[in-house]
């Protein structure tokens, strides 16, 4: 199409004996084309190709020459003239591009050139050139050596992808490499590997028959195209590439796997192992990739194993596993790229894990795929395929497996589909019977969908079938559901009902919103609170976030943060913990202290909290990060803070060494904040206190070496009373202990 235009008119321009007049009255032409109506395109291409031959020289010999040399990228005999042919004559047959090889001896070199079409005129493409070759590619062929070697440039011209491979018998090494320029920033890897025949030898049979590695500046892994091309069977194929034949093949996947990221780098060793050699062919082989990607700490894992007992078995498992740290991310992926057995039963099937640690925060499993229907909200998880089992080949007697397994942080899912049939010419006859389940864990909840059928025909004429399906929904009470279809001769009847089993009475209503906010203040213990790091940049806080005994360690600048995983803060709620509350009700925290939030989170699964039916739960993420507490901060900001200069000096007592004495002066907004939350504490709903117990300073003179006997202290409950005698003597104020925090209640309102 005519956006490859501004290329082809950059090339041209380029080569021009005047490039920036060729470019204006270029750029001119190539607009009119692009342009033009329908019934002008004619007459646009061949102003066009008229401008061409004038800013070339005037003659069609001169535009030769110019295309020549802009296109033909290295020049190839007979390249130039051909280019020049598609332009001036138009070549229909180059409007897919064009990809010519030339004979030099031994080389034999092959370029490739994409085309620039206009818009369709009554009904066909129009070609208007060629762009420069975007890719290139040769081969030397010198009896038992070989060396093959191309590259591919991007269509922006922003990079360029090469392969180079050389065999020599028993050492074949290929490599693959990309280098690129995105925003000013550099980026480069490179994919080396070198494969042995025999291999190096380990003893017990084994021995290494593929070395290689991986080196890249400024490029990140995409573990997303990993795992696409894991489905394909073609992951592991881009880290071993001393097969001359695949370096063409591979070059796409190199620009897809290896993106530009500023200031990463990407390094790990590949090896592959093999265990017995027989006539050329190992009975289990084992490739390994590990992948490092600096300084963001990820760590990419990619293995196969195959096992070929001929004829028996022929097996292939691919995998990759994702280690991230830094995200609190965890995957594995496993793909059943080949399964033969005996040569006539094929194996199949794709299984996954994911965790995350991060928020938010999920767990699942799956072998085979999931529920229909189900939705996972997991990102970057590919579609699974069933784990199957069949023949691949037509027989007079057919059977197939297939089967799923799968938990989620709120589910369990299984299911299985088996089916057999025989055909016999005159008969035939099919069956199937499957099953799907889900279970909800939390609160429990069963569904089951049961379906299976018989169909026979008779002379190619449907002779009679029954088909049946049945759901059950459980617990409290129990519900089945059935249909059943019969059909004989072209007759047809139909039965469907429902049965309930067990009590549909309505349960007791269960306890109402004060209940839920009496059950919420319960979780006001020491456990749910803890402090938060202050900004000071002067300041670590040298302990724990919370101390063996349950009190929580705060920073003079942090704040008190207090949260709970029983139910979400703020939201409507039709179950707590899974049990029905009887009316949606809402519980939260009120009379926060100035400068308090209600912004902590936590994880919660829709389903503790929410009614959900079938439909809804295959919906559902498996948790949503929802208000859990608050964080009170010990001063409203920290502009309140006052700066002080400390003095200290060290005395050394006899025998012992005594920490250097510090003045510590507190700021006055936290003193009248302690003292505001010395009442005694309340309940009520809707209201949140934090009261703080009194503290006790100690006023100590230290002792000269020469008068350690006449050390004096003297106790203080107000620090500024403390600081104050500490002032202008030999003497430190210290706190006694640590202030104990505890907020009264929480409580919420219907």
């Amino acid at each position: 199409m005519t956006e490859g235009l501004p290329l082809l008119v950059s090339a041209l321009a380029a080569a021009a004996p005047d490039p920036a007049t060729a470019r204006v009255r270029l750029e001119a032409a190539a607009q009119q084309v692009r342009a033009a109506a329908a019934g002008q395109v004619q007459a646009a291409l061949q102003q066009w190709r008229t401008e061409l031959a004038q800013v070339a020289g005037g003659t069609r010999a001169d535009a030769e020459r110019l295309i020549g040399e802009a296109l033909a990228l290295p020049p190839i005999p007979g390249l130039d003239a051909g280019l020049a042919r598609t332009i001036f004559d138009g070549d229909p047959r180059m409007l897919a591009g064009w990809r010519t090889e030339a004979p030099l001896g031994p080389l034999a070199m092959r370029a490739q050139h994409t085309a620039v079409t206009t818009a369709r005129a009554q009904g066909e493409a129009l070609l208007v050139g060629l762009l420069p070759a975007s890719g290139l590619a040769g081969a030397l062929d010198a009896g038992p050596t070989k060396l093959r070697g191309g590259f591919l440039v991007d269509a922006d011209r922003r990079g360029a992808t090469g392969h180079l491979s050389f065999n020599a018998g028993a050492i074949a090494a290929g490599a693959l490499g990309r280098l690129a320029v995105d925003g000013g920033t550099v980026s480069f890897v490179a994919i080396l590997g070198a494969r042995f025949t025999p291999g190096i030898q380990l003893g017990f049979g084994f021995e290494i028959s593929s070395l290689g590695g991986v080196v890249g500046v400024n490029v990140g892994v995409d573990s997303d195209v990993l795992r696409r091309r894991l489905r394909e069977g073609t992951a592991l194929a881009l880290f071993f590439p001393a097969d001359p034949s695949a370096g063409d093949r591979l070059l796409p996947a190199v620009r897809e796997t290896f993106t530009s990221r500023s200031g990463s780098v990407v390094v790990g060793p590949s090896v592959e192992l093999t265990w017995l050699q027989v006539g050329g062919a190992s009975l289990l082989r084992i490739s390994l990739v590990l992948l490092l990607e600096l300084p963001r700490g990820r760590v990419l894992v990619l293995g196969r194993g195959a096992v070929a007992i001929p004829p028996m078995l022929d097996l292939r498992l691919d995998l990759l596993g994702e280690i991230d740290v830094p995200r609190g991310y965890y995957a594995v992926d496993l793909a059943v790229v080949e399964g033969r057995v005996m040569g006539i039963f094929r194996a199949g099937g794709t299984a996954a894990m994911r965790i995350s640690t991060a928020r938010p925060a999920y767990t699942l499993f799956t072998l085979g795929g999931f529920y229909p229907g189900y939705r996972t909200q997991v990102p970057g998880l590919p579609e699974q395929r069933r784990i199957s089992f069949g023949p691949s080949i037509p027989l007079p007697l057919t059977f197939r497996f297939e089967g799923y397994l799968a938990f989620t942080g709120g589910t369990f899912q299984a299911g299985a589909r088996f089916e057999i049939g025989f055909d016999v010419g005159i008969l035939s006859a099919h069956g199937f019977l499957s099953f799907d389940a889900i279970a909800q864990l939390d609160p429990f909840h069963l569904h089951v969908d049961l379906h299976g059928g018989v169909e026979i025909e008779a002379l190619g004429i449907d002779f009679a079938g029954v088909d049946f399906h049945g759901s059950l929904d459980a617990p409290g009470p129990v519900v089945v559901r059935g249909r059943v279809r019969v059909s004989f001769m072209g007759a047809k009847a139909s039965w469907n009902d429902r049965f309930v089993l067990g009590s549909s009475d309505r349960a007791p209503e269960p306890p109402l919103a004060e209940r839920v906010a009496a059950a919420l203040a319960a979780e006001v213990v020491p456990a749910n609170i803890s402090g938060t790091a202050g900004h000071d940049p002067h300041v670590v806080l040298d302990a724990p976030s919370r101390t063996a005994e349950g009190v929580a360690v705060v920073h003079p600048l942090g704040a008190v943060r207090w949260s709970q995983t029983l139910a979400p803060l703020d939201h409507d709620l039709q179950r707590v913990q899974g049990r029905r509350v009887g009316r949606t009700t809402r519980v939260g925290v009120a009379n926060l202290a100035a400068g308090g939030t209600a912004g902590v989170v936590a994880p919660f699964a829709p389903a503790s909290f929410r009614d959900a039916d079938r439909d809804q739960l295959l919906s559902l993420p498996a948790f949503e990060d929802l208000p859990s507490g608050v964080e009170v901060p010990l001063l409203p900001s920290a502009a309140a803070a006052r700066d002080a200069t400390l003095d200290y000096r060290n005395v050394f007592a006899p025998g012992d060494r005594l920490p250097s004495a510090t003045t510590l002066a507190l700021s006055s907004a936290l003193l009248s904040r302690l003292a505001a939350s010395q009442g005694p504490a309340e309940t009520r709903l809707k209201d949140a206190r934090l009261s703080v117990g009194p503290e006790a300073w100690s006023v100590r003179e230290l002792a000269r070496p020469d008068r350690a006997d006449e050390a004096r202290s003297w106790t203080a409950s107000v620090v500024d009373a403390a600081t104050d005698r500490a002032a202008g003597r030999d003497a430190v104020a210290l706190p006694l202990g640590e202030p104990a925090f505890s907020v009264a209640d929480v409580w919420g309102a219907p």
